[in-house]
């Protein structure tokens, strides 16, 4: 995946309001008119859930015995301590300014970036989670599949117009695959993460002690740690004021707030704690709201696009679904519904299912849902909508309907 310069385009407004709810520990159930909601604590691996999630579906192999062919989030091993190696390469590129100090500044960054994703409460990823970050030196050590995390600055590849980085993560589809000296255990597992910062001397970034001096440059910290998000096991959020947002800052400026002695996490948005405790739950309990997205009118099924051979399509897929607190009015986290998996955990089902999780309790939220219409387009988000609910070539004849655009929300009465 990878972070962009910043679209300018005004953000759609087509949101409208579902329904009010009370997250508390205890299972209820709300009637809408257009979605039920049910409340649980914990997390159900059953429904599409994001903030958005890469996932990976097992492959058709004997080593995948028991394992189920839905989605499942790719993430670090985190069991053991220190398990998440790191290296990063110091041949730095003309376009990273610094205030002088080179190489020491560049590792002060990114130690800084990848403490703002261990410092999140009630997660298990945290600082012991992480090896030592190692210097190499070389120009080329992002080398996919080595089973090595890396960075590299100066590594060319091939960026699209208007990246800025990206990241190439190997996640495994079989249990017992193997990347360098990693083997792993469950499906979904990151086995390889390299970080690429774009080396084009006409996209410049500076570190934060030179950023104000150099306005047309973008902040290096913000580019990191976006992509540490996707490093992680994050795609990208649809939600504005995210770090997991596509777009990157504007040059010269540094989105929300930087990360401090008292508040390591500052930078990161609701959306993106939220995510991380889906991601890698440990020391808190947390809420989950999950529903459908259905047509008020049922009839209007008939005219939804086919899917898998058997498999209707019964629900509203691509949604982008937002749970937004209530009495202060600010978005906690979002997600893409649209499909959820049958008992058997093999077939994805597209009925509009949605799963938010990662939510304080305690808090009342509004429910949104909106096409993806808006700033961020599907092609932002066309690899989770596009390979997440099924695995080309498997037996279960799954293929993802065509994105539903066309539909505006209705006020439950």
């Amino acid at each position: 995946m990878n972070k962009r310069a910043m679209n300018t385009r005004a953000v759609n407004k087509r949101a409208v309001n579902i329904c009010v709810v009370n997250l508390r520990t205890v299972t209820k159930q709300f009637a809408a008119v257009v979605l039920a909601i049910c409340l649980t604590p914990g997390l159900s691996p059953f429904t599409a859930s994001g903030y958005v999630l890469h996932r990976t579906i097992a492959a058709p192999d004997p080593r995948n015995n028991g394992v189920p062919f839905c989605p499942m989030p790719n993430h670090f091993d985190v069991v053991s301590a220190g398990t998440i190696d790191r290296r990063w390469d110091t041949t730095l590129g003309n376009n990273i300014i610094t205030l002088g100090a080179g190489v020491s500044e560049v590792d002060g960054v990114i130690q800084e970036s990848f403490s703002v994703w261990t410092h999140v409460q009630g997660t298990a990823l945290a600082v012991g989670s992480l090896g030592p970050l190692t210097q190499v030196t070389g120009g080329g050590s992002c080398s996919s599949g080595d089973g090595v995390n890396s960075i590299c600055f100066t590594q060319p590849a091939a960026f699209a117009t208007g990246v800025l980085a990206f990241t190439q993560v190997l996640a495994a589809d079989v249990v017992g695959q193997q990347a360098g000296a990693k083997t792993a255990s469950f499906v979904g597992e990151i086995l390889d993460a390299d970080l690429l910062v774009n080396p084009d001397p006409k996209n410049t970034f500076a570190t934060p002690t030179v950023l104000a001096g150099n306005p047309g440059a973008y902040d290096l910290e913000s580019i990191l740690i976006h992509e540490l998000g996707h490093f992680f096991g994050f795609s990208h959020s649809l939600v504005v004021g995210a770090m997991m947002y596509p777009f990157a800052p504007p040059v010269g400026s540094f989105t929300g707030s930087r990360p401090s002695n008292g508040a390591p996490d500052a930078p990161l948005g609701d959306d993106d704690r939220a995510g991380l405790r889906v991601l890698y739950p440990g020391g808190v309990t947390f809420g989950v709201i999950r529903g459908r997205i259905l047509p008020v009118n049922p009839l209007s099924l008939q005219s939804f696009p086919a899917t898998s051979a058997g498999h209707a399509v019964t629900g509203y897929y691509g949604t982008h679904v937002v749970a937004v607190d209530a009495d202060s009015g600010q978005t906690i986290a979002g997600t893409l519904g649209g499909y959820s998996c049958d008992a058997l955990m093999q077939i994805s089902i597209f009925d509009g299912s949605y799963e938010i999780g990662g939510l304080p309790l305690g808090h009342r939220y509004k429910i949104y849902v909106e096409p993806l219409n808006g700033p961020v387009p599907p092609a932002e988000v066309a690899e989770p909508l596009n390979t997440e609910p099924c695995r080309a070539g498997t037996a279960n004849n799954c293929f993802p309907p065509a994105l539903n655009t066309n539909f505006t929300t209705k006020v439950r009465p």
